[in-house]
């Protein structure tokens, strides 16, 4: 049970830690950058939507733990905009990095909770941005076959292949 609760804090705070980055990029180009009222509007927008972000992705969480049979809630998702939230927040990450994030939606609607599709993209792109070299791309991408799918695709250093059974596990990381 002790290294249960200290998994799920560990990846709480890795769950938080993109919304918290953007907040704290946003905030310090708001502090230091000599721009325009204008972009100080933008980056506070940019910044009141990471805390939104942040505060729901930490109700969704908190739901998940206390609810066993957690049922997520399917409701229409613009493509458009999630992956436009997803590069608002992740922009600081990759600048930062001097990457390039590539994003494309094949189809306009996705179904799923936006809250938990956001965290998800944002996550696993930060995570081929942490495997990635300076000037690589990290492409996200949103379509649909028979069924709806979501690619975030690097050229980072991979998973090694004896990991690669547990990704699905809740909360698992390689190292």
């Amino acid at each position: 049970a002790a290294a249960q609760k200290e998994r799920f804090i560990n990846n709480l705070s890795h769950e938080m830690r993109t919304p918290l980055t953007s907040i704290m990029g946003y905030a310090g180009f708001m502090q230091n950058a000599n721009c325009s009222e204008a972009d100080r509007m933008v980056a506070a927008g940019h910044l009141e939507e990471s805390a939104v972000r942040l505060k729901k992705l930490g109700d969704k969480l908190m739901e998940m733990v206390a609810l066993k049979n957690f049922q997520i809630e399917k409701n229409p998702v613009d493509t458009v905009k999630l992956l436009k939230g997803v590069e608002a927040m992740l922009t600081p990450v990759f600048e930062d990095r001097k990457l390039t994030l590539s994003t494309h939606a094949d189809i306009p609607v996705l179904y799923g909770d936006e809250p938990l599709l956001t965290s998800l993209i944002c996550n696993l792109a930060e995570n081929g941005a942490r495997a990635s070299q300076e000037g690589d791309t990290v492409w996200v991408r949103i379509g649909c076959d028979e069924h709806p799918w979501i690619e975030v695709r690097d050229t980072g250093i991979g998973i090694p292949p004896d990991q690669l059974s547990r990704i699905f596990e809740p909360f698992y990381r390689v190292d």
